[in-house]
């Protein structure tokens, strides 16, 4: 097992991307690994690992490794942080180690992630693999390399442990986060005998936004798809709660409107807005998670997200211009129905002129479920305006049609 041998290959990667940038500015330049040695003029770059430190994050990551009796569940993990020193040696007169140094860190600035792939890699000084037949078993991530800012007391400090020799120009690095796997045999959990769904407090959904597949921005209608975004969603049954939104449920009796979604998965839930939902207001909205057996009505045990909401804005779908009468009578199609109740209006706005007028027309009497409207254009003044609804003060937007850049929904009035 050659797994311990993967802080090995990291600094022979890091190696070989300072050789190949040490070469570019100064063709004879060598990396040698180890403590420096500042004697002689040969161009040089010296790589000396002088600490290793445990990852703060990748430490507090790491789930429980052993069972109750202390037999290991899993193998556990080390991580590290790889302190590096680069020392450049060279000819000061011809400015040597300065040219080295100028495109060994304009490198690692411009390439600062050593990958995986290239880790595991990496070959020893008789050309075998450094990980051996462990390469693909070893857990590699990305190692992400930045420089230490070291003042002139920490890197006196530094050099303080080489012994008479003398300082030459240095630069230090981190490389992190490097993960050390144990060869540890381990025990493998009993296989289950049945499931059942269980659900405890730190399995709640948590819904952070409620928006319109569209983006974030656009305003949600009758026909809109919703992307409900946030943490832990998906459950062995995912439902999708809409609060109260049955208006017309007996008395005493349950408004809540359940509906599956067309997709579920941890961060986000897609789903379309029910027929019962179908009304311009303010909807709050839950997720649901039941057990995979449990019943269409069996609520017992079920874990509920917080409670989130969207606005349903109405939709117009046609508007009409009668002029026959004494008054022009403008008749505007729209979605979702309005319920009786609620107060509706026509909003036109002018267009194409300097100064545009605008217009808050209430509604006749209408019907329950009514989809269309109709409203007596009294006061307005000849032009062309866009012509928009408000529910309850829930109001359309201007439909724009792409292709041609026109507003769709306009009226003439003369």
């Amino acid at each position: 097992m050659s797994r311990h041998r993967i802080i090995a290959a990291v600094t022979t990667a890091f190696g070989e991307m300072i050789e190949s940038a040490a070469m570019d500015a100064v063709a004879a330049a060598t990396v040698q690994y180890g403590r420096p040695d500042t004697s002689g003029l040969e161009p040089k770059v010296f790589l000396y690992m002088y600490q290793v430190t445990p990852n703060a994050a990748a430490r507090n990551l790491e789930l429980p490794t052993r069972y109750d009796d202390g037999t290991a569940k899993q193998r556990p993990l080390l991580a590290l942080d790889l302190h590096y020193l680069l020392t450049f040696v060279g000819d000061d007169s011809n400015l040597e180690p300065q040219k080295m140094l100028g495109n060994v860190s304009g490198t690692v600035h411009a390439f600062p992630v050593l990958l995986s792939e290239t880790i595991r890699s990496m070959k020893d000084s008789s050309g075998n693999d450094l990980l051996g037949g462990d390469a693909e078993k070893t857990p590699i991530v990305d190692i992400r390399l930045a420089s230490i800012d070291l003042n002139l007391e920490e890197l006196s400090k530094v050099w303080s442990v080489f012994f008479q020799t003398p300082y030459s120009l240095s630069v230090a690095y981190r490389a992190s986060v490097v993960l050390v796997e144990h060869d540890l045999t381990v025990r493998p959990p009993l296989p289950a005998q049945g499931a059942r769904g269980q659900s405890g407090i730190l399995a709640n959904p948590v819904i952070a936004l409620v928006i319109s597949k569209q983006g974030r921005y656009q305003l949600i209608t009758s026909n809109s798809t919703i992307f409900i975004t946030g943490k832990r969603l998906r459950g062995e049954q995912t439902l999708v709660r809409f609060v109260g939104a049955n208006i017309d449920a007996p008395v005493g009796e349950n408004s809540d409107v359940d509906t599956t979604p067309s997709e579920a998965r941890p961060d986000r839930v897609v789903v379309s807005i029910p027929p019962q939902a179908q009304r311009v207001a303010v909807h709050p909205v839950r997720v649901v998670h039941r057990a995979w057996d449990a019943e269409p009505d069996d609520s017992e045990g079920e874990v509920l997200s917080n409670t989130s909401s969207f606005v349903l804005h109405p939709n117009v779908t046609d508007v009409r211009l009668d002029n026959t009468g004494t008054d022009s009578e403008l008749e505007v199609d729209f979605a979702p129905p309005v319920r009786t109740g609620q107060k509706a209006q026509c909003l036109l706005d002018q267009l194409d002129v300097i100064d545009p007028a605008s217009h808050q027309i209430d509604s006749e009497s209408f019907a329950d479920n009514a989809t269309t409207l109709r409203f007596i254009l009294v006061g307005v003044n000849a032009g062309t305006y866009a012509v928009r609804v408000s529910i309850d003060s829930i109001a359309s937007l201007i439909e724009i049609d792409q292709q041609t850049q026109t507003i769709v929904h306009t009226v003439e009035v003369s």
